[in-house]
């Protein structure tokens, strides 16, 4: 059993890592994801469900707790980042530093000036020099370190007591031991002039680190609310209140409280509130919102409707099918959020990664400080080496914030997730949309997904001397008494072109063979043609052409005389075409996989230029077809299954990534890791792009907060500073840790700017 909580009080990746570790040592937790870009925690439960208060018992010595955030179309938005009391605590902790940073680097530049003699020395400057350090920045850092810092002071008492470091830890003993040492020297400095300069205090360090911290964290904070911009865009699809009709009234109900079966009036221009089916009224629906397809679409009487679609031009009564988080607009923000969830296989890397990273900075930091402690005075005064020794000390447990680190996957998923549900594409998990940028063969079932999936008339060669408009409507007289797939086909043509129909008379089926029936007195007959055949009627060879097409002919016909040939066939979609070529220009290569016969199959593979084709296939064959094609892969090729059927679950579930269409059955929707909506096979095209895309940014990322770290750590210990006299103040260093922060969460968001054609 899984289901999704809300983690309050976390702001880093190294919070999730100790998060994550404490619910997976918790019994009845099987495993637990957390996404530090979402705040969201996805836990699988052993067995039944364990009650949030058991869970939090684990978590609030550390000051974190879940929130049960199990959702449905409605109320999902309450979540969104914007609005959490995280996001306000960051907004007031920015608000409340920027004065005191202000202040702070003007002190600090002021004091640099005076110290290396670019202001001059005067009785003015040294009485400045003595209020700013001895009154004005204790003042300020205590005010910081209390109202601001006491979370950061909050986790080294945690770290103390529970052995488990974050990235507040580093941050609180940074700066604590900058601020305590500081009132150490304002209060002692003299007494203990022989060791210490008693003028030299880092009150302005511990103000400024923190102080960059804070709006660097409401930067991103505000920033990172933009990823929940796909869910928050579907959720404000949802529409709140319905008109039903009701022992024959209109009224006026919220979207709860309409019930499965309810009647629902929608007017022209209105959206339509939930699922259903239409049982009065025909109309054009956009449903772009879903699908992303520009185009209206036609529906009448039967057909599925999906809520939130718009209608377009004509009043419609609607009878629901599914209410609640049965919707398929609930289904479509279910699969987002656990997309958004799930992590890809490098994000595990960087958790281990992350586990051994704040030891080591810890480590770091200590031999830094020691090394300075007990070598530096040979070569300086004591009081500099200490100096240096507390700079190093603090820079190193500021400069190595593993923030950037840690947001680097989980941004660009996020992301990227939500610029491919924009697109109708649904990823169920993050590793199948990472993957698909690897596919070197893609197998396409042929019904439903390369073709309509239904019999369409597509030929008709006329015989005897009659009108073609006066033949159909014969013909689809006839098979109005059937209801074969075939007639079906014919019915609906002749409906779309507006082709009237006869009065039937003595409609008789054969069985395999065709259907016959009289009108105004004359019996017809139609079927195939070895049904026309025991007529000893003379056929045409038109059909035996068609029938190498794969098309299924059909004889229309009296005792005496064949009227016309028709040929049914499921035709290729225009989109198939174009984008198995596409795929070839990208050096994919397509392939089918088909239960239909050789003759068929090839003549549709040939419409679509594959070559490859797996013909008379039966269900439980399917996968050891995409088993074969796995053998002929180069290293480091991947294999995609597109289906849309039930026969189609188990090569979805076999290949590398399995993409379902969304008009199939859900089946091979659960057995997949990607859904394309509407349908659209082209989409497939974008999903790989969304791909490309989302696998670069998590490369940048990585790159950068690895880059970062590699060249800020060292920098920050001092390793450069005998041979190049390079030494970073811990006030700029807390500047470029919340810059590198940034970098990250913008560089994952230029994703939701690129245009996916």
């Amino acid at each position: 059993m899984k289901k999704t909580y809300t983690v309050s009080g976390m702001h880093c990746a190294s919070c999730a890592t100790l998060i994550q570790g404490e619910l997976q040592e918790t019994s009845g937790i099987a495993s637990c994801d957390i996404n530090v870009a979402n705040h969201k925690a996805m836990i699988t439960f052993t067995d039944s469900e364990i009650p949030v208060e058991e869970m939090n018992a684990h978590l609030i010595k550390f000051w974190y707790s879940l929130v049960d955030s199990q959702h449905s179309s409605a109320g999902h938005g309450e979540e969104i980042l914007e609005h959490t009391h995280d996001y306000e605590t960051a907004k007031r902790d920015m608000y409340l530093s920027i004065p005191f940073v202000v202040v702070s680097l003007f002190l600090m530049g002021w004091m640099l000036g005076a110290e290396y003699g670019v202001l001059g020395i005067s009785p003015m400057s040294e009485m400045m020099h003595h209020l700013a350090t001895r009154r004005i920045l204790p003042l300020m850092a205590t005010i910081v370190m209390v109202v601001i810092g006491r979370k950061y002071l909050k986790a080294v008492r945690s770290y103390l007591r529970y052995g488990k470091a974050t990235m507040d830890t580093l941050v609180g003993i940074g700066t604590g031991f900058a601020y305590f040492y500081s009132l150490f020297v304002t209060f002692f400095g003299e007494r203990f002039s022989t060791y210490i300069d008693p003028e030299r205090v880092f009150y302005e360090a511990a103000i400024v680190v923190i102080g960059f911290i804070s709006i660097g964290k409401y930067m991103e904070q505000r920033t990172m609310s933009k990823t929940g911009q796909a869910i928050k865009a579907l959720v404000n699809l949802q529409v709140k209140r319905a008109r039903v009709l009701k022992d024959w009234k209109e009224l006026e109900l919220s979207i709860e409280e309409v019930g499965i079966g309810d009647i629902l009036l929608v007017r022209s221009g209105e959206k339509i509130p939930l699922d259903g089916v239409i049982i009065k009224g025909t109309a054009h629906l956009d449903e772009s919102m879903i699908t992303g397809e520009p185009l209206p679409v036609s529906k009448t009487l039967g057909e599925q409707v999906i809520g939130a679609t718009l209608v377009v031009d004509s009043p419609l009564e609607i009878q629901t099918t599914a209410v609640g988080s049965e919707t398929y607009l609930s289904k479509i923000i279910q699969i987002v959020d656990d997309a958004q969830n799930s992590k890809p296989q490098i994000q595990y890397k960087v958790d281990k990664i992350m586990k051994v990273f704040i030891p080591v900075v810890l480590s770091i930091a200590i031999v830094s400080c020691i090394v300075r402690l007990f070598i530096a005075p040979k070569f300086m005064p004591q009081s500099e080496a200490i100096r240096y020794a507390i700079q190093a000390f603090v820079g190193v447990l500021v400069i190595a914030c593993p923030c950037g680190l840690g947001l680097a996957t989980p941004m660009a998923i996020v992301t990227g997730m939500g610029h491919a549900a924009k697109n109708g594409i649904l990823a169920k998990n993050a590793d199948g949309l990472i993957k698909l940028r690897k596919v070197k063969y893609v197998a396409f079932d042929k019904t439903g997904t390369i073709t309509q999936g239904k019999p369409t008339l597509t030929d008709t060669s006329l015989v005897a001397d009659i009108l073609r408009d006066d033949a159909l409507q014969i013909l689809a007289s006839l098979e109005s008494t059937s209801t074969h797939p075939i007639a079906h086909a014919i019915f609906s043509y002749a409906e779309e072109h507006a082709i009237p129909l006869s009065s039937i008379d003595d409609a008789k089926n054969y069985a395999g063979r065709g259907l016959s029936g009289k009108i105004d007195g004359t019996e017809y007959f139609v079927g195939n043609p070895q049904f026309a055949s025991e007529f000893w009627l003379s056929l045409p060879t038109t059909y035996e052409a068609w029938t190498e097409e794969g098309k299924t002919p059909l004889v229309l016909f009296t005792e005496n005389e064949v009227i016309a040939l028709y040929a049914v066939a499921d035709t290729v979609k225009e989109s198939s075409l174009q984008t198995i070529a596409t795929l070839k220009e990208m050096g994919i290569v397509p392939v089918m996989i088909t239960g239909d016969n050789e003759k068929t199959a090839r003549a549709i593979a040939a419409q679509v230029w594959i070559d490859q084709v797996f013909a008379q296939v039966k269900p439980e064959e399917k996968a050891g077809c995409i088993t074969t094609l796995k053998s002929q892969l180069t290293k480091g090729g991947l294999i995609a299954m597109l289906g849309d059927g039930i026969n189609d679950a188990p090569a979805l579930a076999t290949a590398d990534v399995g993409i379902a269409m969304s008009t199939g059955t859900d089946v091979a929707i659960e057995s997949s890791d990607i859904t394309l909506l509407h349908g659209d096979i082209s989409k497939l095209l974008k999903a790989i792009k969304v791909s490309h895309l989302t696998q670069s940014a998590i490369n940048q990322n990585l790159l950068r907060a690895f880059g970062y770290n590699i060249i800020g750590i060292p920098l920050a210990a001092g390793l450069f500073f005998p041979f190049m006299g390079w030494m970073l103040n811990p006030a700029f260093e807390g500047m470029a840790m919340a810059f590198s922060d940034l970098t990250v969460v913008g560089n994952s968001l230029r994703l939701q700017a690129k245009k996916i054609t």
